[in-house]
């Protein structure tokens, strides 16, 4: 198991500084169950509930600015909820949930418990009988180990005596389970019996108090039972407090202070019989203080800090908020959640470390009803500074360098700085040349170009992830050296996927109809296809491309290169560049592994020289052949069409070709890819941009 000493320091009572939400549940179509608790050595753990594939048990551990991944505890793969965990002297992580024995709705929901021994999980043991159908299933398991790492779980059992529920016991004593004990047995036949038990163990003491509601007297209120041996001993109905008013009371919470003495949260009805309220009373030492309404305030869970005074959270309306309450008056109200979205807080859970900074764990619902639930975190102590990314580098290409890097894990990512200098990597935040300072979400992936660089000089990098208050990660580095670099090289080196910058280009044809345009080195070196409308671009316009790097695939093999997702700047208009003229043998080339494939024949020939797929090309000759949209030209090469025809195809606007078979043409076009279905090389294949490229010399 990870074991992770936290990093606190001291946080004001109110005026918190809170984190945000953190989810730890993304994706799951629903979740609950948050229970949060401090190990001995200052390790925090989470346990909760969220459905994939069914509902799951997880466990994760706090890494000092993250969660660990979560871990699904071991089990049987069928639905598993209703989760509360805690933790012994020892260390050791104790978790109750139910599930069905069989996995389906023939059996009861039954009590089971898993542990954490420090280095795996053992379990899950069942705890409660399983016997009987659907109405003898538990509810509400709740779980505490006292200061000997003994383990006491209760829950409610429906079908027990009088036919209703009952509250079940049972406890671990020195590593072996008693058996369990009905501590309610009251032979109800009126309501739902005894339901909803919460429990609180005394960490340095010798009680267990329990509350729960009942139904025995035809009502359903609110009752408070106390063992005083740990679990030893229980009072029989007599010895039970009644803690609700008597016309109803459901639904508690029950936390210790710090003197051991419990304070109670349910929900009542006013004197009209008709009203609910959210209630409050407490053991105040000597006797159990008057009822007191606290408004809308839903309480989900509190925590007592060093002076005693009581940290809560809970629900108002939707939202979860933080308060302090001093027993009399609430301080000023927080907002923790601050994620768009929310239909209603569920459930939640805090805690307070040895600085008494509070740690939040809370069920929420996003969306429309009934929302989708996942599992939430926020915490106003101060994290110590964020991890560095998880990766940076720098690659460098026409006066400009692309930088790539992942943001770490911690909740704390919220920025990420860089830096540059010439001559060396920068050495803190404020040295060198700011770059960018960008948002950062953690785990996601970013990326910047710095342009405006002097190819062939080498520039530093330096990162840091910071949380916008001034504390920063230690810096990753990276170094680039942009450089100029032709189409040709870029389509024989560069592997699909890479991003590209092609700069000063000039475009030689525009095919609105293919969604794509042809730009070449001015030099006429090499040319290649872009991806992209055309709209605004015209033949001679001077370009600048950016994009990533693919392969057109024909007939399942890749026929040319291919810029995608490309960005188109024009720079300004030009005149055309002159086409390179050529033989018809000529045309295409050959192969030049490992990216570029050349042009073949039906009878097996292969092309010989510089590949020129992709560049504005004039060859002359007679025409051969002549098919819907296309004709094939050839000037005595006697080329081998994989159509049987003799000739390079010419790709033509449309079917009204104004040459015939016989006649001699001149052809200016782009060498495109063209693969046949069954060939596995490309054809060689001229496009036309219109009919002033295909111009008769004579008959």
């Amino acid at each position: 198991m990870l074991v992770v000493l936290l990093l606190r320091s001291s946080a004001p009572a109110s005026a918190l500084a809170w984190s945000g939400e953190t989810c730890l549940t993304p994706g799951s179509s629903g979740a609950g169950s948050p229970c949060l608790r401090f190990a001995p050595d200052g390790t925090l753990h989470a346990v909760y509930q969220a459905k994939y594939a069914v509902d799951t048990l997880y466990h994760s551990v706090w890494m000092g600015t993250y969660w660990s991944a979560p871990e699904a505890l071991p089990g049987p793969g069928y639905k598993t909820t209703s989760s509360q965990m805690d933790i012994g002297p020892d260390g050791h992580v104790h978790v109750v949930g139910i599930f069905r024995v069989d996995g389906t709705s023939s059996t009861p929901y039954t009590v089971y418990h898993w542990e954490h021994n420090g280095a795996s999980w053992i379990g899950p043991t069942q705890l409660s009988d399983g016997q009987g159908d659907d109405s003898d299933s538990c509810t509400y398991p709740r779980i505490g180990v006292d200061r000997f790492n003994n383990v006491h779980v209760v829950w409610s059992e429906g079908n027990r005596v009088g036919g209703k529920a009952d509250l079940m016991y049972r406890r671990r004593v020195g590593g072996v389970w008693q058996p369990a004990v009905n501590l309610t047995n009251n032979g109800a036949s009126v309501g739902y019996g005894s339901c909803n038990p919460d429990m609180c163990v005394e960490k340095n003491g010798d009680g267990i108090h329990i509350v729960w509601h009942d139904g025995f007297t035809g009502k359903d209120l609110l009752y408070y039972m106390k063992s005083p041996d740990l679990g030893t001993t229980w009072p029989s109905s007599a010895g039970w407090t009644r803690i609700s008013g008597d016309q109803y009371g459901k639904g508690p919470t029950l936390v210790l202070d710090r003197f051991n003495r419990p304070n109670v949260w349910w929900t009542d009805l006013k004197p009209d019989g008709v009203t609910k309220f959210n209630a409050y009373r407490r053991w105040d030492g000597a006797a159990w203080t008057p009822i007191m309404d606290w408004g809308s305030r839903v309480c989900f869970d509190a925590a007592f800090d060093a002076s005693n005074l009581m940290r809560v959270t809970y629900r108002t309306d939707a939202d979860i908020l933080y308060n302090t309450f001093n027993f009399t008056n609430f301080g000023s109200e927080e907002l923790i959640g601050v994620g768009p979205d929310t239909y209603k807080a569920d459930a939640g859970c805090i805690v307070l470390d040895s600085t008494d900074s509070p740690w939040v764990l809370w069920a929420e619902r996003k969306g429309e009803w009934p929302g989708v639930g996942a599992v939430y975190f926020s915490t106003a102590a101060q994290l110590p500074p964020p991890e560095s990314l998880v990766s940076f580098s720098a690659v460098g290409s026409d006066s400009l360098a692309r930088l790539y890097w992942t943001n770490p894990p911690s909740i704390n990512c919220k920025r990420v700085l860089i830096r540059c200098k010439c001559g060396g990597f920068p050495s803190n935040p404020t040295d060198g040349t700011l770059v960018c300072d960008r948002s950062a979400e953690p785990n996601a992936s970013d990326s910047f170009v710095h342009s405006g660089l002097v190819n062939d000089l080498t520039y530093y990098y330096a990162a840091w992830v910071h949380d916008g208050a001034g504390r920063y990660s230690t810096a990753r580095y990276a170094a680039a050296v942009p450089r100029g670099v032709s189409i040709g090289e870029i389509k024989q080196l560069s592997p699909d996927g890479t991003a590209v910058d092609l700069l000063d280009k000039v475009v030689t044809a525009v095919f609105s109809a293919d969604a794509a345009v042809y730009v070449q080195d001015i030099s006429s070196a090499s040319g290649i296809r872009v991806a992209h409308s055309g709209a605004g671009l015209a033949v001679g316009d001077r370009v600048n491309v950016s994009g990533t790097l693919s392969s057109r695939v024909l007939s399942g093999q890749k026929a040319e290169r291919v810029v995608t997702s490309a960005v188109v700047t024009k720079v300004a208009s030009g005149s055309p560049v002159r086409p390179l003229a050529m033989k018809c043998r000529s045309v295409g080339g050959g192969d030049m592994p490992p990216y570029l494939l050349g042009v073949g024949e039906s009878d097996g020939r292969r092309g010989q020289g510089m590949n020129n797929i992709g560049l504005l090309v004039c060859i002359a000759g007679r025409v051969k052949a002549k098919l819907s949209s296309s004709i094939w030209v050839d000037d005595g090469g006697n080329i081998k069409d994989y159509s049987g025809n003799t000739g390079v195809l010419v790709r033509c606007p449309d079917t009204n070709i104004p040459v015939s078979v016989g006649d001699m043409v001149r052809v200016v076009g782009v060498v495109e890819g063209s693969i046949p279905v069954g060939w596995t090389t490309n054809r060689r294949c001229v496009h036309i941009r219109s009919y002033d490229d295909l111009r008769k010399i004579s008959n």
